[in-house]
């Protein structure tokens, strides 16, 4: 069906010296790997902070130029 290496959890498959209870310690792969994730998940946060200010300040924009047009019609109906 499908291979048994598959099936195999990426900690069991680590060897650990014997009497070794626990998780083994990370490797420079491992650390690396983390570093990547954690660097990429702020980039990405810091992106769609950027993406949405910008999104809000278009917004507040647009409802200023409505309030000011509502202002002057109410000016010419007076």
């Amino acid at each position: 069906m499908f291979s048994r290496a598959f099936a195999v959890p990426l900690l069991a498959a680590r060897h650990r010296p014997a009497g070794q209870i626990g998780l083994p310690s990370a490797g420079a792969n491992d650390l690396l790997l983390a570093l990547i994730l954690v660097v990429t998940a702020v980039m990405m946060f810091v992106f769609w902070g950027i993406v949405f200010w910008i999104l809000f300040r278009i917004t507040r924009f647009l409802w200023g130029l409505i309030a000011e047009r509502v202002r002057y019609d109410q000016r010419e109906l007076e």
